[in-house]
């Protein structure tokens, strides 16, 4: 994704840089242009709209989302903006403070599945739709200054332009190599009715999620795993983590185990975040069952633990940590500095249903290591 970035960043300013001379060449002529002394001046008013256009692309993609999932009869349930989570509680708007994933995620629970179909296309391409439409208004604005002969705004206008243009491009690109673009996932969902249960299942579990009630708790019917087949692709593999996730939560940890196997094999098209946090359950689940350490050691490979040090916030990472100074390497000291840094994570996690579970998972590691 930083490559991709780069990409559509050198491109910005090599059209912007392009355009530039087309504007200076019109307005002041070509002997007056080279000798124009203001030329990296107005370059810098064009870096200024760049970033003011950059927060603009954080208020579509907010609207692009609401907008496209109001009119598909999704439902707003948080709004999470670079470490500040909105939300109704209570009737009560409410903005709260916490170290989460950083982005813009507007997370809201789908329409009911009728008939085998729910409204997802529209939604799915929310901020797309967003950036084109800022993106042709800013066309226009930009040809109807350059043809009125004030080649400079145009330009200005223009900056705007590039960048929602390219955002909308970058958009439409996989967000990660084992990921699927936005075009294609509408084409798979729409082709297939599994797929297309799969991924409204996936969605309705973290919206409920999210609204407090845990994994566990929720039917058992939205876990139903597709078959190894249909796998393949990460729409329907999204199922076998949070199926993971439930049995976990449930203490299932016989089939939570072989369930990992499925997910880090090749079989399974998941991100290598979600493949890894696998590992670090299977960890956990050996730590409380057997202990044996030929076994633990062979799961701490050292990318495992390179890992671990990338995503020593993250909640799984701290809880596993936690169990290995309790159960493996029963070290007092390190243990006391995990449950502190576990309660860190608590107070960071906004959604209850999540620190439940991993409230339990810890309080189960610790009364083990007693016995």
């Amino acid at each position: 994704m930083k490559s991709r970035r780069m990409v559509v960043a050198m491109l910005i300013g090599t059209a912007i840089v392009f355009f530039a001379h087309i504007c200076f060449y019109k307005e002041y002529g070509v002997l007056d242009y080279y000798l124009f002394a203001d030329f990296n001046h107005h370059l810098l008013i064009c870096a200024a709209i760049l970033f003011v256009s950059m927060l603009g692309t954080y208020a579509a993609h907010l609207l692009g989302y609401l907008i496209c999932g109001s009119l598909s009869g999704y439902k707003l349930i948080s709004i999470e903006i670079y470490g500040f989570i909105f939300r109704q509680k209570s009737g009560k708007l409410t903005v709260e403070k916490y170290n989460g994933r950083s982005g813009i995620y507007v997370n809201m629970a789908p329409p009911e599945f009728a008939d085998g179909h729910f409204p997802f296309a529209l939604y799915n391409v929310g901020a797309i739709v967003a950036f084109i439409t800022v993106s042709l208004i800013a066309l226009s604005v930009v040809l109807f200054y350059f043809f009125a002969d004030v080649p400079l705004v145009a330009l200005y206008w223009f900056c705007v332009f590039i960048w929602f243009f390219w955002n909308a491009v970058l958009y439409l690109l996989p967000v990660e190599c084992k990921s699927i673009s936005v075009l294609k996932k509408n084409r798979l969902l729409k082709s297939s009715y599994n797929i297309r249960r799969a991924f409204w299942n996936a969605n309705t579990v973290y919206a409920e999620l999210k609204k407090g009630t845990r994994l566990r708790e929720q039917p058992a019917e939205l876990f139903i795993l597709p078959s190894q087949e249909e796998m393949v692709n990460s729409i329907s593999a999204e199922i076998a983590w949070l199926k993971l996730n439930r049995l976990l939560d449930e203490e299932s940890f016989e089939k939570a185990d072989k369930l990992v196997d499925f997910i880090i094999s090749d079989r399974c098209e998941l991100s290598d975040f979600k493949k890894n946090i696998a590992v670090l359950d299977k960890i956990y689940i050996e730590l409380i069952n057997s202990c044996r350490p030929d076994v633990i050691e062979s799961l701490l490979r050292e990318d495992i633990r390179l890992f671990m040090q990338q995503n020593s916030k993250f909640i799984t990472v701290v809880r596993t940590e936690l169990a290995l100074a309790l159960l493996y390497y029963k070290d007092i000291g390190t243990t006391a500095d995990y449950r502190v840094r576990f309660s860190e994570c608590i107070k960071n996690e906004p959604y209850p249903a999540n620190i439940s579970a991993e409230i339990d998972l810890v309080n189960l590691a610790e009364r083990i290591a007693s016995e």
